[in-house]
């Protein structure tokens, strides 16, 4: 045995809480400050933003409570299981891959990785950026599904199916969320699909602007404040 045995205790204990409490703070700032952006001149006022820091944290803990029930054991490896599920974290890094080595440009992102630290990647990253990155995503997750086996407990207890149910709306809901934003967005837009779709200009300046197409010789920067929205004017 090591000396001062309770002293180690106490130090990995302590260890332990420090580290639930590092994680929960990542999580939680995350969520707050997508809420926040989305709501700023509520949430930005003084004392606003650390009410909803406390709701949401009294929300989560009441939630939890269920997890260290009697039967709380059995909804805890439930969400261990399929909330961060493996073919889900594949699927979405195959289309963040994609979107940047593939939409955004690897060339692009080698000029923009210049601008920052004044050398341009190497090859290989590129390569990596196009080609081997999305294929290994892609082969995982492929791997992922073809070894999915149904979760069960202590190997004995074989969940019922609105379980199973449960479990994968855990999964998806990591992947739903950006897709399900953009379609809510396009359908409380109005006009057409290409009036509303966003896209990226590159000014003379060469920096990126968000703007809205609004006809096919006029575009309206989103970047820019006054208030003219005419399908015959570019605002100034």
């Amino acid at each position: 045995m090591m000396p001062l045995p309770q002293m180690w205790a106490i130090c990995f204990f302590v260890m332990i809480i420090l580290l639930g409490l590092d994680t929960q703070f990542v999580g939680i700032e995350q969520f707050i400050t997508s809420v926040t952006d989305l709501f700023p001149t509520v949430l930005r006022k003084a004392g606003h933003r650390e009410i909803l820091i406390l709701l949401f944290c009294l929300t989560c803990f009441f939630l939890q409570l269920v997890m260290v029930t009697e039967g709380g054991m059995y909804v805890f490896q439930l969400f261990d299981y399929y909330a961060s599920n493996g073919a889900c974290v594949f699927f979405r890094c195959v289309f963040e891959v994609l979107a940047m080595g593939w939409l955004f440009g690897a060339e692009r992102m080698t000029d923009v990785i210049k601008d920052m630290t004044g050398e341009r990647p190497s090859l290989i990253f590129k390569l990596c950026w196009l080609y081997f990155t999305p294929l290994v995503t892609l082969g995982s997750f492929i791997y992922s599904l073809v070894e999915y086996q149904p979760l069960t407990f202590n190997r004995w207890y074989v969940y019922p199916d609105w379980a199973y149910v449960l479990g994968w709306l855990l999964a998806l809901s990591s992947v739903i969320l950006m897709p399900g934003w953009s379609l809510l967005k396009l359908s409380i837009s109005s006009g057409t699909l290409r009036q509303v779709r966003p896209r990226t200009h590159v000014d003379d300046s060469g920096e990126p602007h968000a703007v809205l197409e609004a006809s096919r010789d006029s575009t309206i920067p989103l970047t820019q404040g006054p208030q003219c929205i005419s399908q015959s004017h570019t605002c100034q």
